[in-house]
């Protein structure tokens, strides 16, 4: 998320989350016209524990270490984050439209339940989040 969806976000009474690797972060200087960073302006802090750098492994002869970690660390606390969420949900009796992938060996009628669902999801995100934007 971009510093300035995050301000944006929060102006209009959204709670923040950066997943982001502090260790960097913090070593980086802003390029935004505030001289903020993203995790100066979010409500809440995940930290990927990623060194400063990102990548992680040191090849002789190149100038600079390869094999970035942020991506995978992210895609990982994501994924966490859904889990639980869902499991939470689940508790409270809440259920969400959950979309399988299309590889998942479903019928033909399964996938287009499926479709219907997710154009119906969008409607309603669309709704939702209209004023959001500016």
């Amino acid at each position: 998320m971009g510093i300035d969806v995050a301000l944006s976000a929060r102006e209009q009474g959204l709670k923040t989350v950066a997943i982001t690797s502090l260790a960097h972060s913090s070593e980086s200087k802003s390029r935004h016209s505030t001289g903020k960073r993203l995790f100066e302006v979010c409500d809440e802090v995940i930290d990927t524990c990623v060194p400063a750098g990102d990548a992680l492994v040191t090849v002789p002869g190149f100038p600079h270490k390869v094999a970035s970690a942020s991506t995978i660390a992210a895609c990982i606390i994501m994924q966490s984050l859904v889990a639980e969420v869902a499991q939470n949900l689940d508790e409270q009796g809440i259920r969400l439209p959950v979309f399988p992938s299309h590889n998942a060996g479903m019928a033909p009628e399964q996938h287009a339940a499926i479709d219907a669902l997710a154009d119906a999801w969008y409607v309603e995100h669309a709704r939702r989040t209209a004023g959001i934007y500016k």
